[in-house]
């Protein structure tokens, strides 16, 4: 079992990472944190719509428009990182948990 230090810096270090990747903290606590990130259009789609036409275009930038998807982060007693959302598979989140906490052990070791 990890101290509240500890967990407190293995959660930082993690929304750290997730900030650089274009994420922002929508609410926090000692125990996690919500993250949200707006949904990436799909730059095919938008040009192919825009060569047929500018109204189809306009559509489908109003439609995905506001679009944000949620991450929330959370770090367990023992220190494991923890992953979750309604907007990512759960094969998306068991990479992300796999990944998350191969890095954490590699850098605990290193330090």
């Amino acid at each position: 079992m990890k101290t509240p230090e500890e967990l407190k810096m293995i959660l930082e270090t993690e929304v750290t990472k997730q900030l650089k990747k274009g994420w922002r903290i929508t609410s926090r606590t000692e125990a996690g944190c919500q993250l949200t990130q707006d949904k990436k259009r799909d730059t095919l789609t938008l040009i192919i719509l825009f060569l047929l036409g500018v109204i189809p275009g306009i559509i489908y930038i109003l439609v995905t428009m506001g679009n944000t998807i949620s991450l929330f982060i959370e770090v367990t007693n023992e220190g494991e990182i923890k992953y979750s959302s309604k907007d990512f598979s759960r094969t998306q989140l068991d990479q992300a948990n796999y990944h998350a906490n191969k890095n954490l052990k590699r850098d605990l070791l290193t330090t």
